[in-house]
């Protein structure tokens, strides 16, 4: 199980051994806002939150995740403006791209995708709710929290400034009355839809309701990990805590996850200028495959250097390592069914049993409960290239070796192919 596994919680500012609440494990995961194409920084992020997810069900947890989309947001009624299109149908194409491209980096898909627009009517009443009970205002026709700024900092504590992307007094400008208050709901927009639920004027609802509504109904409270972008602990994350504490929901989280961005090495990713490097465009000159095998190279919480010398110097590495893992799973040694189970304790027991593969598998593991030590665990993975490099041309042992592979395939998400 995953007694042994230990997590950054954002919440503590340290590690500490992974202790779910249940079973099955509820994991949460803020998907991405669907306006425009999936970018480099969504292949950080869902990779990031895929291997955690990986290597929970690797231990032995059952895992219930989710993984939103918010398909109601200021950009998406922009979006379809701009194009005069149907806001609908606008979210609905990037969204069918977003989970195309996640699926083609090997990413397992969510158990659930609940959409921002489901949940519409029911933002709208505890907007109203929040309104009758005195904690929230009405400010141009939209409703407001009121956020006093002693409750600041619920999640990220008396450091939150230190881990802002940007001043808490430049974050939701708008017609409010203090800076740390926040909308509940909005206005109609030219090109979005809109919704006149019981008690709320005709509008759209807003953002950090949206998750912590959709949360709480899927994988369902409390949540054991909420994941999501560092650009997200505030006002975003900070935010749903504060709304689960003003609608009485009770506990919130007990582990927040928050991966590192994507830096800007090449000058390629500047968000000033608009520019965004994007997974069709990267995908063009580089196999998806290759992109995970870049981003595992760093760890989830460090903020990632983009290169186009590294990313080309990375796919010729996997490529690499991938035909030797091919030679490999063709080539006779395959384990016995048991190790091809989706629960890889039969593979585990193979390549325990051989004492070359067994002290990579104790690397790869010591590595990964190590708040997930992707890059330890690609170290381990490119030592076991030479030997199962030597075993193929000696006609050596294969079987525990094979199994070592489909353990790396299922708990990184490399060398995807069918077993």
């Amino acid at each position: 199980m995953s007694r042994g596994l230990r997590l950054y919680n954002s919440a503590t500012r340290r590690k500490t051994r992974f202790a779910p609440a249940g079973d099955p494990v509820r994991l949460y995961t803020c998907g991405p806002t669907v306006y425009a194409p999936a970018h480099l920084g969504h292949a950080k992020s869902y990779v990031a939150m895929d291997v955690l997810r990986r290597w929970l069900e690797y231990r032995g947890c059952a895992v219930r995740h989710a993984q939103n989309f918010t398909d109601i947001a200021d950009e998406t009624a922009q979006a379809a403006a701009r194009d005069g299109v149907p806001e609908a149908e606008l979210t609905a194409r990037y969204e069918t791209e977003f989970l195309t491209q996640m699926d083609a980096l090997g990413n397992l898909r969510p158990h659930a995708l609940p959409r921002a627009s489901g949940v519409a009517d029911e933002i709208g009443a505890l907007a109203a709710r929040l309104l009758a009970d005195g904690r929230a205002y009405e400010s141009e026709g939209g409703i407001w929290l009121s956020v006093a700024p002693e409750q600041h900092g619920a999640l990220l504590g008396t450091e939150i400034e230190a881990a802002l992307c940007q001043p808490a007094d430049a974050v939701d400008p708008g017609p409010k009355r203090g800076p740390f208050d926040f909308m509940l709901w909005g206005p109609p927009l030219p090109g979005g839809r809109s919704w006149t639920p019981n008690g709320a004027p005709r509008g759209r609802p807003g953002w950090h309701l949206e998750c912590t509504l959709m949360a709480s109904r899927d994988p369902g409270l409390p949540l054991d990990i909420h994941f999501g972008g560092a650009d997200l602990a505030y006002p975003h994350h900070e935010s749903e805590l504060l709304l689960a504490d003003a609608l009485g929901l009770g506990e919130y989280c007990g582990v927040w996850m928050h991966n590192g961005l994507m830096e800007d090495a090449d000058s390629k990713l500047s968000k000033s200028r608009g520019e965004r490097l994007s997974l069709a465009a990267i995908f063009d000159d580089c196999p998806p495959a290759a992109l995970r095998f870049y981003l595992l190279q760093y760890h989830y919480r460090d903020f990632t250097p983009f290169s186009e010398t590294a990313l080309k110097a990375a796919c010729a590495e996997g490529e690499a390592l991938g035909w030797t893992a091919a030679e490999v799973l063709t080539a006779g040694g395959s384990p016995d069914a048991a190790a091809r189970d989706e629960k890889p304790h039969g593979a585990s027991q193979l390549a325990r049993g051989d004492p070359a593969t067994a002290a990579l598998l104790a690397r790869l593991e010591a590595a990964m409960d190590d708040d997930l030590g992707s890059p330890q665990a690609v170290a381990a993975l490119r030592e076991l290239d030479p030997l199962a490099r030597e075993r193929l041309d000696s006609g050596g042992e294969l079987r525990a070796v094979t199994a070592l592979y489909l353990i790396f395939q299922r708990a990184l998400g490399v060398f995807q192919w069918p077993s």
